[in-house]
């Protein structure tokens, strides 16, 4: 169950970074970092990670750039900054939750994509980069529900929550009206997965 979400976001993150390539006036705009973030946030470490290097290794394999050392950084960079919020434990797993862990994922993603190169000639692009993954963060925060479900509960995962669909129902609904032990407000509703 775990794989086949970890596999919907990483062709979110491949799919949406090949797409902002297209814009070629528009550089250092990159969905994977806040797309591994949710991974790492709602269903594991190894799933942020995954996302995060898989992205860049899969969308460089096609991008005109193509496949170079910098590859490697980039998975290096972002996969850690995808299994990051697995090991930082918040009660929190909201759309500020997202943001900043992209924020602190972003930074560790420059440091190792731009040290080789030299931090002090890619600062523009770093801080796009950053604000970037800020309002890319917010809005693919908006298509995620965060929330445990009974299996979790029932593994022993009650710190992890997971990606649902929140279409059509909510917390209400699916407890026979009793409701659940989140706050409305901390939870991030929608999103495209069942």
């Amino acid at each position: 169950m775990g794989d086949s979400k970890i596999l919907q976001v990483l062709a979110i993150a491949v799919i949406a970074r090949l797409a902002l390539k297209t814009i070629d006036f528009i550089p250092s705009v990159e969905p994977i970092i806040p797309l591994a973030v949710i991974a790492g946030l709602t269903i594991s470490a190894e799933a942020g990670f995954t996302v995060g290097a898989a992205g860049f290794i899969l969308s460089n394999l096609v991008l005109d750039a193509g496949f170079g050392y910098w590859t490697i950084l980039q998975a290096l960079g972002a996969g850690l900054a995808g299994a990051l919020p697995a090991f930082i434990k918040t009660k929190k797993k909201n759309s500020d939750a997202v943001v900043g862990f992209a924020i602190v994922g972003t930074v560790i993603y420059e440091f190792f994509v731009n040290m080789p190169d030299g931090m002090i000639f890619v600062m523009p692009f770093s801080a796009i980069h950053v604000v970037s993954s800020i309002v890319l963060g917010f809005l693919f925060a908006s298509m995620f529900s965060l929330k445990k479900t009974d299996h979790d509960a029932q593994a022993g995962h009650d710190d992890r929550s997971s990606i649902e669909n929140n279409h059509g129902k909510n917390s209400h609904d699916s407890h026979g009206g009793q409701g659940d032990n989140h706050d409305e407000h901390d939870a991030i509703h929608g999103g495209p997965f069942a």
